[in-house]
């Protein structure tokens, strides 16, 4: 043994050199406990980066802007009869804790293109809508924004009998709005008027794919003279004051829904969801550094003789101690490390083949997994604390392990 022992302590770059060897001397057992501890940890990254990977998606299509997170959905009820005016408008905006405010107008229309015409949806919005709604869309002109460019879903091109590649060459469209006619008390008739839209310029198209027969029209397209609203989406001024915003809604008879009543109950779900993916996780880690331990107390027991001559040479009780602590906490820092790097590749393995499947059906691709950089580091974190655990027990009866009673059992 090179390394002499003196009165004093070991120093640190000889506790690690002699901390070292135990992997040159066996390493096939030392790379299967790595390996063991690796695959725990790997595990856990797996599961929980997958929780937190459904959490983003789904809460990305809950919520696709954080205007969206703060805005109330508001409408009459359908029985009412009552239509949202410019005064109602006025009263909400003058609310200090309002923000901003998108009013819709929703109505039906004739849509034409030159292979065919239909009837679809047509909503008349500003250039407010789509931040505060959270709908998203899908942009091909990237000098169409939402006060230029009029957006339609995809069954609408369903409906006109053109394909989207048809629509991108040529992103024009009329339509006519049939606009209900209001009587002198303020109810919509049954007679509507025809409003006609020329060279409606199209500027992308909705994402979500199960959308009915839909055109989303900016406000800049129509210069009707009276406009009557079938919804608005009212910003609150802060994340506090949405619940404010509902009750004063409510109490103006308006039926509201807000994205961040569903944002929250989806978070507690999902939550739950990771933290039992997580368990599952955990439970495999556990059985890892079980083995780990029972590694570490073989080790100890090959090792009584080695530990006899250390101590006979000069070793004090606290460097055997801190020598059995640092190889368990190497073991468990390694496994932690090649948990991560087999965890990034099965999760990177599984997301591939998962899209290849998503595209070959015509869906779209998307990265399922999420990890954050702080749990990686708080894994790595875990994996030397049970490294150092594991060698506690072993390390202690090392150090209290007599030279005489270590040659005697060799």
């Amino acid at each position: 043994m090179s390394i002499l022992y003196t009165v004093n302590s070991l120093r640190a770059r000889d506790l690690f050199s002699l901390a070292l060897r135990v992997f040159k001397t066996k390493p096939l057992r030392m790379a299967l406990t790595i390996l063991g501890m690796g695959v725990g940890v790997g595990v856990v990254l797996f599961l929980v980066s997958f929780g937190y990977g459904l959490q983003f998606i789904l809460l990305g299509n809950i919520a696709s802007t954080e205007d969206a997170m703060i805005t109330v959905e508001a409408y009459y009820p359908g029985e009412s009869g009552l239509k949202i005016d410019s005064a109602i408008i006025s009263k909400i905006s003058s609310l200090p804790e309002v923000s901003e405010i998108s009013p819709v107008s929703e109505m039906t229309a004739e849509v034409h293109s030159e292979k065919s015409s239909g009837y679809v949806i047509s909503k008349i919005v500003d250039d407010k809508y789509y931040r505060l709604s959270g709908v998203s869309k899908e942009g091909f002109d990237t000098k169409a924004n939402d006060t230029k460019g009029a957006v339609v879903s995809k069954s609408t091109l369903l409906v006109l009998g053109i394909t989207k590649e048809e629509m991108i060459r040529l992103p024009v469209l009329s339509a006519d709005l049939m606009v209900p006619i209001v009587s002198a008390s303020g109810v919509d008739t049954d007679e509507v008027s025809i409003y006609p839209v020329k060279k409606l310029a199209i500027g992308g198209f909705i994402s979500d794919e199960g959308e009915v027969p839909l055109i989303i029209i900016p406000s800049s397209f129509v210069n009707l003279t009276t406009m009557r609203y079938e919804k608005i989406y009212v910003k609150a001024s802060s994340i506090d004051t949405v619940a404010f915003v509902k009750d004063k809604l409510i109490d103006l008879g308006f039926a509201v829904s807000a994205r961040l009543d569903l944002v929250n109950q989806a978070l507690k779900i999902l939550t739950a969801a990771t933290i039992i993916l997580g368990v599952f996780g955990v439970v495999s880690l556990i059985v890892s550094a079980i083995g780990m331990f029972n590694t570490m107390i073989i080790l100890f027991m090959e090792r009584t003789f080695e530990v006899g001559v250390m101590k006979a040479l000069g070793a004090r009780d606290k460097d055997i101690r801190n020598l059995f602590l640092v190889e368990a906490s190497l073991v468990g820092l390694l496994g932690g490390i090649g948990g991560i790097l087999l965890g990034i590749g099965f999760s990177n393995l599984f997301n591939l083949g998962l899209n290849l499947v998503a595209q070959n059906l015509g869906g779209k691709s998307v990265d399922l997994f999420i990890r954050p950089w702080w749990f990686l580091a708080l894994i790595i974190i875990i994996s030397f604390v049970i490294g150092l655990i594991s060698g506690i027990v072993p390390a202690i009866r090392a150090a209290k392990l007599s030279p005489k009673r270590a040659f005697a059992g060799r």
